[in-house]
């Protein structure tokens, strides 16, 4: 998938970012129970890693969770909308199907 977007309408490009980061953000079902099949857990373990093997204090990625936070709650919010947009507008729709 491609995230250029210059000759893009802005709305095509965060779908294209939406389709990206989704997957990465939301939760996902694993067989073996493993971190490792979760992007989102791997990426926290490798931001909290140093050079020297240790990891990071948890005030030293707080800010990682802070911004993710932030992401989560927007990739959910813009699934809501294209969500509502299938139905017209009209969640009672949405509700019924």
């Amino acid at each position: 998938m491609k995230l250029q977007c210059a000759d893009s309408e802005s709305k095509d490009c965060v779908l294209a970012l939406h389709k990206f980061i989704k997957p990465l953000l939301y939760p996902r079902k694993s067989a073996s129970k493993s971190c490792w099949d979760h992007p989102f857990e791997c990426f926290i373990v490798l931001h909290a890693l140093r050079e020297d093997g240790t990891f990071k204090e948890p005030k030293g990625v707080q800010d990682l969770f802070s911004a993710m936070f932030h992401h989560i709650r927007s990739a959910i919010f813009y699934e809501a909308l294209i969500t509502v947009e299938k139905f017209d507008g009209d969640l009672l729709r949405y509700v019924d199907h």
